[in-house]
């Protein structure tokens, strides 16, 4: 039968043990709060050290390995790989716990810590979670559970769950960062290129390095360019305590032995260079980085051809001459060229006292036309972005004056009239 006295005596109870429960899970609260602020700091000097020391290893081993770009490219993702590991292990994991992300410590996992880090709890904290279960329930002996709750949570209460975390003892663990931070601050300034060269060769690890050996090679000429076509001596000096008997240029599957001109110097001649030359220094062990030797294309006259417009008067047939820039012509004759190029932009045609851009009609074919009235000399030059002057061609150009109109008088005297001139 319903009572509702035994009602308000039952909420009663109730909103009481709840308002005291809360504060306990509260105190739970803080203490897992606390507990993932303590994996937090115990994670960062963890990770400062093994960042510290996977660095020293990968630096370590490429200083004295001096390893080519393929397995510096291995080592360097390998090395990116394991230092996101051990991020997301010790920093981001406990971050992510401490903002309540993820799968945290229940209430009870706490109590058990707590309860094994504080002898006079020991299993009464978990006790008192499993009774307020039961009192959830609704068990029927619920006077009796909510006096052993009131009791147990009294015990409870003045007891601080946050010193079952000491965040202090996390200094022990310094012992671990602190001698690969010192060695590498030593190196750093005792012998820094210990850890700028390898860290930079690794940075850049698709770029070919030289390895470093007791002599060096160097390319003597200031510019690795050439002229089409024209030939190109390179000359190579050795450097070093130890300089190589024998130095080579590799290109491609080609390897051919310098000329040696005394003990460190060396040279070798490209012939009839017509496209971009790639090559390497070789001696001993030493294998130098790719050269390009620079190919200018050069603004080349392959063909021309004149054709010539005489004037009416002259009856003298129309014609074109070929390969032959000299010409004898009447005078007040039409001229035009007409040049075939290659690589070439431009072309400038000379006399006496002027000079003329030939128009372009189109790609390496330029025109250019015009009435003669005097001899004279002229030379043809092609040129482009890379080379003017390149190619020069001179001839002259004979004309012809028309003769004026004369008469020839011959006088003839009779010797029996003197009066009369014949």
């Amino acid at each position: 039968m319903f009572s509702f006295a035994r009602y308000c005596k039952v909420l009663k109870i109730s909103i009481s043990l709840t308002d005291q429960f809360e504060i306990l899970i509260q105190k739970l609260d803080v203490f897992i709060r606390k507990f993932y602020k303590n994996q937090l700091i115990k994670g960062a000097i963890y990770c400062l050290s093994l960042l510290i020391l996977f660095f020293l290893l990968v630096v370590l081993l490429e200083y004295y390995g001096h390893f080519e770009t393929t397995t510096r490219t291995l080592i360097f993702y390998s090395y990116l790989l394991v230092n996101l590991f051990i991020l997301w292990k010790y920093i981001l994991v406990p971050v992510s716990r401490l903002l309540r992300f993820g799968k945290i410590i229940s209430h009870k996992q706490a109590a058990q810590i707590i309860g094994n880090h504080f002898s006079e709890i020991n299993d009464k904290l978990l006790n008192t979670l499993q009774l307020k279960e039961l009192h959830q329930v609704g068990s029927q002996s619920i006077d009796l559970i909510k006096a052993s709750i009131d009791q147990r949570i009294g015990e409870l209460n003045p007891i601080p769950f946050g010193r079952a975390v000491d965040l202090k003892k996390n200094r022990k663990y310094l012992k671990y960062a602190l001698p690969p931070l010192l060695i590498l601050i030593v190196l750093l300034f005792s012998a820094p290129t210990i850890i700028t060269e390898p860290a930079n060769r690794l940075v850049k690890h698709t770029e070919h390095f030289e390895k470093p050996l007791s002599f060096n090679l160097e390319v003597v000429n200031n510019v690795l360019e050439v002229v089409q076509y024209d030939d190109y001596k390179l000359k190579i000096k050795a450097t070093g305590d130890e300089v190589p008997e024998n130095v080579y240029i590799e290109m491609g599957n080609n390897r051919v032995k310098l000329l040696k001109e005394d003990l460190v110097n060396f040279n070798h001649t490209f012939q009839n260079i017509q496209s971009d030359q790639k090559f390497k220094l070789v001696a001993d062990d030493f294998t130098s980085s790719e050269y390009t030797l620079k190919v200018l294309p050069k603004p080349v006259i392959l063909d021309f051809e004149i054709f010539l417009d005489y004037p009416t008067y002259t009856g003298k047939r129309d014609e074109t001459i070929t390969k032959n820039g000299d010409l004898i012509v009447p005078i007040g004759s039409r001229v035009a060229w007409k040049f075939y190029t290659k690589n070439t932009e431009k072309i400038s045609l000379g006399f006496l006292n002027e000079w003329f851009e030939i128009d372009q009609n189109t790609s390496n074919i330029f025109t250019y036309e015009d009435v003669y009235l005097d001899s004279q000399p002229y030379t043809v030059i092609s040129s482009n972005e890379y080379l003017t002057n390149a190619d020069s061609l001179s001839y002259n150009i004979n004309v012809i004056p028309d003769l004026y109109p004369s008469i020839l008088v011959e006088e003839l005297y009779d010797s029996n009239i003197i009066e009369i001139v014949f």
